[in-house]
């Protein structure tokens, strides 16, 4: 619960200092660049902070930074996208554009974390299967299935390095998952259109302009036809 509270405050708060970026800058292509930059360096970390040394694993400011730097490229990302898909598509349909946006994210978020807990549950049995001594290898399920029952050995002993190396590993092999995903998301960004706002503005008020003296004209028109019919 925690790192979830960490993440998604640190995305409202990137949310934030992105959009008033935004707002002066009037550019959307270099904000989703960086946050999916720092996306995938936040995601590349667990590699380096769960195997320390081969032994250890960072300790909780370190991991928590990891969570913050997470957050921030979720909110410089998300941002700048969701403007950009605005300023793509006519006002009119500038409502349901969103709301597919918000959706999709949903969606994708829940994919995610769903796939990820699939393989947290297949890979962490494999690994403890793996590297648990024989005597106590009966009770990997029971160890991976309850967390007290891991703690429950103590520090130091065969079985406790061997616990311990499981979850590092499997900690490991999700985070090399996620870093490859998210350099995918990256390059696909240098693609992306940049969208100016000040350009969208401008076009958006000649045809507003345009639809305005149309609307003039026709009313002169028909005032003009009314006129004459009298």
């Amino acid at each position: 619960m925690r790192t979830v509270a960490t993440i998604r405050v640190a995305s409202n708060l990137g949310g934030l200092v992105i959009g008033l970026a935004i707002r002066f800058v009037k550019h959307t292509k270099p904000f989703i660049i960086l946050g999916f930059l720092m996306v995938a360096l936040a995601n590349g970390l667990p590699i380096f902070f769960t195997d320390i040394d081969g032994v250890r694993v960072a300790n909780k400011a370190s991991l928590t930074t990891g969570q913050v730097l997470l957050g921030l490229g979720r909110g410089f990302a998300q941002v700048p996208l969701q403007v950009s898909m605005q300023a793509a598509v006519p006002d009119h349909e500038i409502g349901i554009a969103t709301a597919m946006f918000l959706s999709s994210s949903g969606f994708g978020a829940n994919v995610g974390n769903s796939i990820g807990g699939a393989l947290w549950n297949t890979l962490l049995p494999r690994c403890l299967s793996a590297n648990l001594p024989e005597e106590v290898n009966g009770n990997s399920t029971a160890i991976f299935r309850s967390i007290v029952v891991a703690q429950s050995y103590q520090l130091g002993t065969e079985t406790r390095d061997a616990i311990k190396l499981s979850y590092r590993m499997t900690q490991q092999t999700l985070a090399i998952g996620s870093l490859s995903l998210s350099i995918l998301l990256l390059l696909m960004m240098f693609f992306f259109r940049n969208v100016k706002l000040a350009k969208e503005d401008d076009e958006r008020n000649e045809i507003a302009e345009q639809q305005l003296a149309a609307a003039g004209q026709k009313q002169e028109s028909r005032q003009n036809e009314t006129g004459e019919k009298k």
